[in-house]
């Protein structure tokens, strides 16, 4: 018989054989991954999937998710993709607070898993290839499927907001300029989104939607590959495997030529096949061979340079070429070469039909900014820019390039080509034909000391002195305060210094002295933070203060024991926020800290010690966080050079020389007193144009510019290389694509924002410092109504004059609180067609969403059409034109619409005549506290002008007045500072609200007198 600890020797090594049997697919909190170890990973439990450190370049290594059993170990999901780790010493982490981390050599965190909460118990890598955070019961916390690379695995969606982009180029992992994503339309798009230039490549750019068999009548943005090789999305788009069926290794990728590949697995070889690809002519994707490049077959594609160009860099064809001249104005110094079947598709100064070749040429001539133009049967197209070049056989115009007359150029024939484009990643052979790509998919081819009379050294000594003060000594502490700040901290003394020079100073004054440093230093450190500090939410003084006390920086309560870090103007009577780091996930109010770490990260930590948000930054480098004058937040070095800054990551607030670019939005707040996010979103489209959208749960729908008009009619042009957009300090808003506006009281010295508000417009505001009010002094929307989405599904937004939300017959409201969510049917949807009738709502208008257009057809047809169709919820008719609805959203009735919406409802309902919709209170077009600048009117009834002034808490006064006798409609709770926490009297704050309204009399006389209010005020306990 064993002894027992023989046998208890031999358990125990057989369990440890067994966790490390059964723990090769999960990590648990506590444990990493180190870089140095290639066994140090987790794989799937079914071996398909690994997990770990991959090598990307010298000394540089990712953290990536690959095929175990592919020949190259092809990647499918990175974490730090553009941001590869040393070879040694770098890890990633789990930690106990349960964030998951990978950490650099020098400690310094490259990325993190956007969570970190104490519930996680473990790290899994699945064997859909999908790497999670559970917690103990297996719940799912965080995912690797919802931050796709350039890779689709099956079962992975893409949804609003998830995308595919592309990498760099061939061997390269790091990102790319190709785009799979839902545009603002709802529909699946593909778009080459360059360092100059953005332009949608497919589906076919030159048909509809319905060219394209494609549908903007969608809710769910949805588009998932299933195990069998079957893709579907909601516009419509779908397409199978040409190998379709289970027990296959798939992959959907994104490749670097921007062409979207299905790839199957030969298990045995362990090579990729191509079962499915978008594009079988290369040339057609956009942005391919760079600016200026021509993308040619020979038969291969290729790229070239077309004459009078060279190439930009022959290693890599997205920087295209370059002109071998400078350009000039002079029309008489050049000439037209001409290049048969050639296209450069896109950036069209101007388009001109029914002229000849040669009025054609003279256009292009007389026009500086004219580098070529396009012509083919009397269409005229002058060219700005030269993107997207191609040249096929089948292409019937012609590109007329302006170049130098003293220029010799060889040949368009004779194009300077490179090395063709190969089509396919490493390895592969497409299924069901004989050609292989090979390779490695490559294109196989202050303050100054020196001058005493510039500065006051009493102006840093506390004013409670009256003067009293020695001023050697204060001199002393100024310069000893300046030599503290110096840039480079070897010229800043030490500490033994500093003694001793404030010991030589008289021992009666030490205490005088201490004091006033600790004075000098809080005003020195206003606006700075440095590493190793932090702010505390708990101490309402612990904040950052910009050195002209323009903006403050801090903890801000937005809810019961609920803080935001945020921004916000000081003057301002309402604390008005310009931006929020943690809107969506506010933090506790006690023990919750912003830190500046000293290996220069940047962090929220809530109560529980848990990582509420960090900026995007970690360097040793960081020297501090400070507080600018124009409102900008920033994360400097030693030398002052900026690192990070909060002027790149707006929330619903540009603030003047702060920039939208691409990739920058303004997304509003939630509603009115919730700064949370919301669904309206000022942003570039991917047609390089200005857009303010309605990015909701269920739909996306873009309201401005007008989209009832293309681009020349709105006075925009698509045809700009900066997609920039500023206000400038005057009150000047300019932006690339020709759209500009100026304040009504356009000059310097006031302090403007311009903010996307929560009902969807856009507006700037001006300061009145003397009073700490808001003024509006433009507006993008006069009329509401013409917001898209603000009632909601199914709601109607309607003039009484004001704007209000309603309820269509057959409706009534989702929720009283939130017009989001719109209206709900009070019936249950049917097929039977004999089970309905139609409604008329004249002069109502659902914009877009529409099943069908039909043109020249009676109304009876029209409602017959829709009668038929299960998913006809509704039909507009307007003088033979029929449009059936599947989706009633963007309602608005206004008399001035021509067309009426027929709502199909079931015959057994009972319901209230259209003149007598179900209206919510107004919505208030404005924030708190504003009068609209230089305008005598915000709304118009009847054409009389009615001034309507938003005051309190953004209601109309109007409203207030009638509102005043019901109690039960009126929470006057809503005007006093939520900070007392609803401790307050009801009759005082009654009162109080009671004068207010009383001053905004339109009539003075009406206005009550001081006396009176003083013996009002009296009057209360």
């Amino acid at each position: 018989m064993r002894s027992p600890s023989a046998l208890l020797l031999l358990l125990s090594l057989f369990f440890s054989c067994l966790h490390s049997s059964v723990s090769l697919s999960s990590l648990y909190k506590g444990s990493s991954i180190s870089v140095e170890d290639e066994s140090d990973h987790l794989i799937s439990s079914d071996s398909s999937f690994t997990c770990g450190f991959y090598k990307v370049g010298t000394n540089a290594y990712s953290f990536s998710i690959w095929v175990t059993n592919s020949i190259d170990k092809t990647i499918v999901w990175t974490a730090n993709r553009d941001q590869p780790i040393n070879g040694r010493r770098s890890r990633m982490w789990l930690h106990q607070d349960g964030a998951m981390v990978i950490n650099d050599a020098d400690g310094s965190t490259i990325w993190s898993a956007n969570t970190s909460t104490p519930e996680v118990d473990r790290a899994e890598l699945l064997n859909s290839g999908n790497l999670v955070l559970k917690n103990p019961n297996g719940r799912i916390l965080w995912q690797s499927f919802d931050f796709p690379t350039d890779t689709l695995l099956p079962q992975q969606l893409i949804t609003k907001g998830k995308r595919l982009l592309s990498s760099i180029g061939p061997g390269g992992f790091s990102s790319g300029y190709f785009i799979l994503y839902f545009d603002s339309d709802n529909v699946l798009r593909m778009m080459y989104d360059g360092p100059e230039i953005s332009s949608v490549y497919w589906p076919n750019p030159d048909l509809d939607l319905w060219g394209n068999l494609r549908t903007s009548f969608n809710s769910s943005r949805l588009a998932f590959l299933d195990e069998a090789g079957w893709f579907s999305s909601s516009d419509k788009f779908n397409f199978s495997a040409s190998d379709m069926g289970l027990g296959v290794t798939r992959r959907l990728t994104l490749d670097f030529d921007g062409n979207l590949r299905l790839y199957s697995l030969n298990e045995s070889t362990g090579l990729w096949g191509i079962s499915w690809e978008a594009f079988a002519q290369e040339c057609n994707v956009h942005g391919i061979c760079g600016r200026y490049g021509v993308c040619v077959y020979t038969p291969k594609p290729m790229c070239s340079c077309p004459p009078g160009y060279e190439v930009s860099d022959p290693a890599d064809w997205n920087k295209g070429c370059k002109p071998k001249f400078k350009t000039s104005c002079d029309s008489q110094q050049v000439r037209f070469v001409e290049l048969p079947y050639t296209d450069y598709y896109g950036f069209d100064l101007n388009y001109t039909q029914g002229i000849s070749l040669e009025e054609c040429r003279k256009i292009c001539l007389k026009d500086c900014s004219c580098g070529a133009f396009q012509y083919r049967v009397g269409f005229c197209y002058a060219k700005g820019e030269l993107f997207n070049g191609r040249r096929t056989p089948s292409f019937p115009g012609t590109i007329y390039l302006k170049l130098p007359k003293s220029l010799e150029v060889q040949e368009p024939s004779k194009f300077n080509e490179s090395e063709p484009v190969c089509n396919s990643s490493q390895g592969e052979v497409v299924i069901g034909s004989s050609e292989m790509c090979g390779g490695d998919s490559l294109y196989c081819d202050g303050l100054v000391m020196g001058g005493r009379d510039d500065l006051w050294v009493g102006d840093f000594v506390d004013f409670r002195l009256d003067g009293k003060f020695n001023w050697k000594q204060a001199t002393t502490m100024v310069e000893i305060g300046m030599s503290c700040l110096e840039d480079d901290r070897n010229s800043r003394p030490s500490m033994s210094v500093i003694a001793q020079t404030l010991l030589a100073c008289e021992p009666s004054t030490l205490l005088l002295l201490s004091l006033f440093f600790s004075c000098i230093h809080s005003c020195f450190n206003l606006s700075s933070l440095y590493k190793g500090s932090s702010l505390s939410v708990e101490d309402e003084s612990d904040h950052l203060i910009s050195s002209d006390s323009s903006f403050t920086c801090g903890f801000y309560k937005v809810g019961t024991n609920a803080y935001s870090f945020s921004i916000w103007v000081t003057n301002s009577i309402d604390k008005t926020i310009v931006w929020t780091a943690n809107r969506d996930r506010p933090v506790n109010g006690r023990k919750s800290r912003m830190w500046l770490h000293p290996d220069g990260t940047m962090v929220i930590k809530d109560a529980d010690d848990s990582t509420i948000w960090s900026a995007n930054i970690s360097t040793p480098e960081v020297d501090r966080a400070e507080l600018l004058n124009s409102g900008n937040l920033v994360l400097k070095n030693p030398s002052g050079r900026i690192l990070w800054q909060s002027f790149d990551f707006p929330t619903d607030t540009l603030l003047p020389l702060q920039l939208i670019t691409k990739g920058k939005s303004l997304l509003s707040s939630s509603g009115r007193g919730d700064s949370s996010s919301g669904f309206f979103v000022l942003h570039f489209d991917s047609d390089n144009v200005l857009r303010m959208m309605y990015d909701g749960p269920e739909i996306s729908s873009v309201y401005w510019p007008n989209p009832d008009l293309d681009l020349w009619g709105n006075l925009r042009s698509n045809f700009n290389s900066s997609r920039l957009a500023v206000l400038d300090e005057t009150g000047l808003f300019s932006s690339s694509d020709k759209f500009n506006f100026y304040a009504s009281d356009m000059g310097l010295g006031i302090m403007r924002r311009l903010t996307l508000d929560f009902d969807g417009n856009l507006r700037l505001y001006s300061l009145n410092e003397s009073t700490g009010l808001w003024g509006i002094s433009w507006a993008a929307f006069a009329q509401e109504c013409n917001v898209h989405g603000i009632c909601g599904r199914y709601g109607v937004c309607v003039y009484t004059p004001k704007p209000m939300c309603s309820c269509p017959p057959g409706y009534e409201v989702s929720d009283p609180a939130d017009w989001n969510k719109g209206c709900k049917p009070k019936f249950k949807t049917s097929c039977d067609s004999q089970q309905f009738r139609f409604v008329a709502l004249p002069y109502t208008d659902y914009y877009g969403f529409d099943l069908n257009i039909s043109q020249g057809i009676s109304l009876e047809e029209c409602r017959n059409n829709c009668l038929k169709d299960c998913s006809c919820r509704a039909f507009q008719y307007r003088v033979g034109f029929c449009y059936a609805k599947g989706a009633l959203f963007n309602g608005r009735r206004t008399p001035n619409f021509p067309g009426t919406i027929y709502l199909k409802l079931p015959k057994s309902l009972e319901v209230q005549e259209p003149s007598k919709l179900n209206e919510s209170e107004p919505i208030c077009n404005s924030s708190q506290g504003e009068v609209v600048i230089g305008s005598s009117e915000m709304f118009t009834n009847g054409g009389s002008k009615e001034y309507t002034q938003c005051g309190g808490d953004s209601l109309y006064r109007n409203g207030l007045v009638e509102k005043m006798g019901g109690r039960d409609d009126l929470w006057v709770g809503d005007f006093v500072d939520f900070r007392l926490g609803g401790q307050f009297n009801w009759k005082q704050a009654t009162t109080m609200v009671e004068i207010g309204v009383s001053c905004l009399e339109d009539d003075r006389n009406s206005r009550p007198s001081m006396s009176v209010i003083a013996q009002t005020l009296l009057a209360c306990e």
